[in-house]
């Protein structure tokens, strides 16, 4: 399993046995693995609007600075790990998430009633989140899994703080972004954070202490996803209610 694994997710998984107890679960979840290109391509799409949206030097910048600004929040942590890795980094490895970021940041520029219908409307809100964190659910599922693959075990039987860090920096790398800010980051630790290392910790424990198949990959990543999701969710509705 961990050769399959060296860039994350198999890509045609095979079907699960029929009296597989997480059958279900699998089956009914595995549109959170983005493994069909349309479904990762809208997530990537919801998950680079709300990257651009939140850049408040929109107006006052030319556009190409603009633009790579964000791709460094939005890449950070998937141009950082793959180095650690020996790997390309994903704004050169994935020509989508470059063509997908500049028309997202040259939409909300040039119409910024965009933005203003975005952040009002909940029901958009809604499905933001569920694009931008099923997406960076992505992200650090699949730079775990790969960093657990590329390090070498030392004194266990399997790397352990090594994929835990490539899982954390993969969910929360464009907060280093770029990379003069050093270590303030990490004087205040935000929920996204939180998330991500606690996201990385119970992905690389699960996969390598209970079964390090690809069906537990599977399970794992939408768990993440979930998890995700779930936290997210919750202040969304909380910061409605008190609208």
């Amino acid at each position: 399993a961990e050769s399959k694994r060296k860039m994350g997710f198999r890509s045609s998984p095979e079907p699960l046995p029929a009296d597989d107890d997480s059958s279900f679960f699998v089956d009914n979840f595995s549109f959170l693995l983005l493994r069909q290109f349309e479904m990762k391509a809208i997530c990537m799409a919801l998950y680079t609007f709300v990257v651009v949206l939140k850049f408040k030097q929109i107006d006052s910048v030319n556009a190409v600075y603009g633009i790579a600004s964000c791709v460094l929040a939005a890449t950070g942590g998937g141009i950082l790990v793959p180095l650690f890795i020996n790997g390309l980094p994903v704004p050169l490895a994935n020509d989508c998430y470059l063509i997908i970021m500049a028309s997202n940041y040259m939409l909300l520029k040039y119409v910024p009633a965009l933005g203003s219908v975005y952040q009002e409307s909940h029901t958009l809100q809604f499905f933001g989140i569920l694009g931008f964190e099923t997406m960076r659910a992505s992200v650090v599922t699949g730079l775990t899994l790969a960093s657990s693959a590329a390090i070498p075990a030392s004194y266990f039987s399997f790397p352990l703080l090594g994929p835990i860090i490539c899982g954390t920096l993969g969910g929360c790398g464009g907060a280093f972004m770029p990379l003069s800010k050093g270590l303030e980051p990490l004087s205040s630790l935000t929920n996204p954070m939180k998330a991500a290392a606690a996201a990385a910790v119970g992905l690389h424990l699960y996969v390598n202490l209970v079964d390090s198949s690809d069906l537990n990959d599977e399970r794992g990543g939408i768990a993440v996803a979930l998890f995700f999701i779930c936290i997210s969710m919750v202040a969304f509705f909380n910061k409605v209610k008190k609208e």
